[in-house]
């Protein structure tokens, strides 16, 4: 966590000095941003592997509440990151990068503060070779978990379908639509809406303590996402506009804190980390093969259409996983794999 963070510095200092000195064109911008999601790519694994140590207990209820103010925090702060955002053009972009870079220094020196926990791996599992014997485990585990695997999947499906869409094809229907306009201040606005909506429903999951039947909840919430999808593909005001964003908002925070915690629940303590890289493979692989077919499909049947696009692929996924796994029926149950001798 330590070296991520500080490795996560450089992207914006780097960018910084390209703006200041007049010299950023879009090349450099894609390697900064390639750089940055390596970097990240450490951080949630790590980040999430550590809860359960942190808390001195595997039990349900206390997982989802950890992972409930773990997601907290960082939507408060990325609502926080997005309002603050539209100021970049009295503060210059700049002053921004830097801000950005201090407060990764503020999350290494948290990093740092955090006692090393003991190694849970045997001496045989050393070495380069015992890297990739690690993360071929990793995914056999995956495979194998009859509710790891269709929540794999479905983070897969969300970054492919969902994620696209709203990072690529609503700020388009917000540039094309005259009665909308895009503006950094409304696509800023369409943000905060969105991560709002996600912040009050990771709220409300910890009013009614530990969810049993949390594949039902997770169907559910994808289900509005979908709906919310149709709804975006019908002209209207801007209030409906980031309402619809909103209402998407809340049913994004109810899948993430599920599909977080199913995975922290049932991923052997020995393995966690690598079933959670896993996990965030999933939904990161799926964001920017999203967001390239977003590009196409929008030149295609343009912005509004290609939200029915996503909303029936998205449907399709949700209904071979009810139909085909026990998607739906998941529920708080120890690990398989970790009830194992």
């Amino acid at each position: 966590m330590v070296m991520a963070h500080l490795g996560a510095v450089v992207p914006p200092l780097f960018v910084a000095w390209l703006v200041a000195s007049g010299t950023l064109t879009f090349v450099p911008l894609i390697l900064a941003g390639l750089f940055m999601g390596t970097v990240s790519a450490f951080m949630l694994p790590a980040r999430e592997a550590m809860l359960a140590r942190v808390l001195g207990t595997n039990e349900g209820a206390a997982i989802q509440r950890a992972v409930r103010f773990s997601l907290l925090a960082q939507f408060l702060a990325q609502v926080a990151g997005m309002a603050f955002a539209r100021l970049a053009d009295k503060t210059g972009l700049e002053v921004m990068l830097l801000i950005q870079a201090g407060l990764q220094l503020a999350g290494a020196a948290a990093a740092f503060m955090l006692l090393p926990a003991p190694s849970l791996l045997t001496n045989s599992a050393a070495g380069l070779r015992g890297q990739w014997v690690r993360i071929r485990e990793g995914l056999e585990q995956v495979r194998n978990s009859p509710s790891l695997l269709p929540i794999t999947v479905l983070t897969f499906a969300i970054g492919v379908f969902f994620v696209g869409s709203f990072m690529v094809v609503l700020p388009i229907i917000l540039r094309d639509d005259p009665n909308l306009g895009a503006t950094v201040e409304r696509v800023s606005s369409l943000q905060v809406s969105f991560w709002s909506g996600t912040i009050l429903s990771t709220l409300a999951v910890g009013a009614f303590g530990e969810i049993a039947r949390k594949g039902r909840l997770i169907v559910c919430a994808v289900g509005v996402g979908c709906v919310v999808l149709l709804g975006l593909s019908v002209p209207g005001p801007l209030w409906l506009f980031y309402a619809l964003s909103f209402v998407w908002g809340l049913g994004a925070g109810v899948t993430l804190t599920m599909t977080r915690t199913i995975v922290q629940l049932d991923a052997p303590p020995t393995s966690r980390a690598r079933v959670l890289s896993v996990y965030q493979m999933g939904f990161s692989g799926g964001l920017p093969l999203g967001s390239l077919l977003a590009g196409p499909i929008v030149e295609a049947v343009g912005g509004r259409g290609a939200t029915v696009t996503a909303a029936l692929g998205m449907a399709f996924v949700v209904a071979v996983l009810v139909l085909r796994t026990k998607l739906w029926n998941l529920s708080h149950a120890p690990s398989l794999a970790a009830s194992k001798p």
